[in-house]
């Protein structure tokens, strides 16, 4: 699982409603979240913003 995965889960928040946030499709969040790919360094930022939580943490694999 991936860190970006946990958040989402742990906030409750659908992977939608993140792009819906971010201006992005469905699918690319779910990208990130499988560790298909990894979230982009534009991205990173805005993510970390959004949960309140560090960039770094979203980097990691659990």
């Amino acid at each position: 699982m991936t860190g970006f995965e946990f958040i989402a889960k742990a906030f409750k928040v659908s992977y939608t409603d993140i792009a819906k946030r971010l201006n992005m499709t469905p699918s690319a969040i779910a990208d990130w979240a499988s560790g298909r790919r990894p979230i982009p360094n534009d991205k990173l930022p805005l993510v970390s913003k959004l949960f309140r939580i560090d960039e770094e943490y979203f980097k990691k694999k659990e």
